[in-house]
C-alpha cells in the first residue's frame, strides 16, 4: 500500500463511525408483576409511547412466574421517554395450544412510566380488582 492510498483510507476513517450516529438508543427493561400479593403466572407487559413521545415504537415482554424482561425471546426493547404500559395477566393453566397461558384473569391494568435512558427495572403491582 502506498502513502496515498494509506492516507485515503485513515480519511475514510471518520465517515464509517459517523454511520452509526443517530441510531436511537434501546433500553431493555425487566422487572416484576404480582397480582392480589403474589407472582402473575402468564401474562403479557406491552410499553405503549405516550402521546408525547412521537419518535418511539411499541416494546413489550411476556411475564412467567411474576417476571419479565425484554431480553426474553419476543421481547422488544425501548427507547427513553413516556409510555403507558399495559398488563394482560394469565392463569398460566394450560387451556389448549391455541391458549398454552390459560385464562385471562385481567386485561385493563394500565399506568404511565417514564423509560431512562439506560436498562431500567420496574415492578408492578395489580391488586384483584383489576379481575373485574
Amino acid at each position: 500500500m502506498n502513502r496515498r492510498s494509506f492516507m485515503l483510507s485513515l480519511a475514510s476513517i471518520p465517515a464509517i463511525c459517523l454511520t452509526g450516529c443517530g441510531t436511537p438508543s434501546l433500553s431493555h427493561v425487566t422487572g416484576t408483576v404480582t397480582y392480589d400479593g403474589n407472582p402473575l403466572p402468564a401474562g403479557t407487559i406491552s410499553f405503549n409511547p405516550a402521546p408525547s413521545n412521537t419518535e418511539a415504537a411499541q416494546g413489550m415482554a411476556f411475564i412467567k412466574d411474576g417476571s419479565f424482561t425484554t431480553r426474553s425471546d419476543g421481547g422488544r426493547a425501548v427507547m427513553k421517554g413516556a409510555y403507558i404500559v399495559r398488563i394482560k395477566g394469565l392463569d398460566g393453566k394450560f387451556i389448549s395450544t391455541d391458549k398454552p397461558n390459560g385464562k385471562v384473569i385481567f386485561d385493563d391494568f394500565t399506568q404511565e412510566v417514564e423509560i431512562p435512558a439506560s436498562d431500567v427495572d420496574l415492578n408492578f403491582t395489580v391488586a384483584a380488582k383489576a379481575a373485574s
